[in-house]
């Protein structure tokens, strides 16, 4: 497995309050986050780069025993995140509103899981096609699953960032997780590379013959040109 990733302020934002990881444990399971805090000036970047921290301390300590231990994990770790970040925000003035979307892989030998609250993604890349794993929990995709807009529509619907679901928002959160297939490549990206750049481009970029570093750095870079209006960070998988 090979991995490259990059985060990039962008040209418009004053922090950067995206997050990552790219970590093992003892068993050699790999765990990938990609964190895009939300709130604003109200420390959004505190959510994201805590939450990281969480899963880090977590799942350092796992050694899973059985398939079914692996889902368990994550569902579990989200709902203690989200606990954990809520009572943050409700115990420090400075932290009032904060938020964050979480999305990423989880490489076990019983298996690939991935995991996602919020508007962040992963994609999966198999035989030249790119294929979007996860569901945003945002206001636009809901109204395209019920038909009410077309995902055309949705790209510049006014209300295209309101999240329905993201951690340390709400006192309840289920997170949505579930197994994949093996993929040629897999992504993790916060939305200021999705919601900018087109999904045509990410794939040409990603199913292309550059390295895998100069693939991610390519991706930003067609993010930054299309504005850097938010925050960018990209994870990159190579199986």
């Amino acid at each position: 497995m090979k991995i490259a990733a990059i985060t990039n302020i962008g040209y418009v934002r004053t922090k950067n309050q995206d997050a990552y990881t790219v970590i093992k444990n003892k068993a050699e399971d790999v765990l990938i986050i990609v964190c895009d805090g939300i709130g604003g000036n109200k420390a959004g970047e505190v959510a994201s780069v805590e939450t990281i921290k969480h899963f880090e301390r977590a799942f350092q300590e796992q050694n899973f025993q059985r398939k079914e231990q692996v889902p368990a994990f994550l569902l579990n770790e989200i709902s203690e995140v989200n606990n954990y970040i809520l009572d943050l925000s409700v115990s420090h003035k400075e932290y009032e509103g904060m938020g964050t979307t979480i999305t990423g892989i989880l490489f076990s030998h019983y298996g690939d899981y991935i995991f996602n609250v919020g508007d962040s993604r992963t994609y999966g890349f198999l035989n030249n096609e790119m294929k979007q794993l996860t569901e945003d929990d945002s206001l636009v995709a809901e109204m395209v699953r019920m038909g009410e807009i077309t995902y055309e529509e949705s790209l510049t619907h006014p209300k295209r960032h309101y999240l329905t679901k993201a951690i340390g928002v709400w006192d309840t959160l289920n997170g949505e997780v579930k197994e994949i297939g093996k993929m040629d490549y897999y992504l993790c990206c916060s939305d200021g590379l999705h919601g900018y750049v087109s999904a045509d481009s990410i794939r040409k970029t990603v199913l292309g013959d550059l390295p895998l570093q100069e693939k991610t750095d390519a991706l930003c870079r067609l993010a930054l040109s299309s504005g850097g209006y938010d925050n960018i960070t990209i994870v990159l998988i190579e199986r």
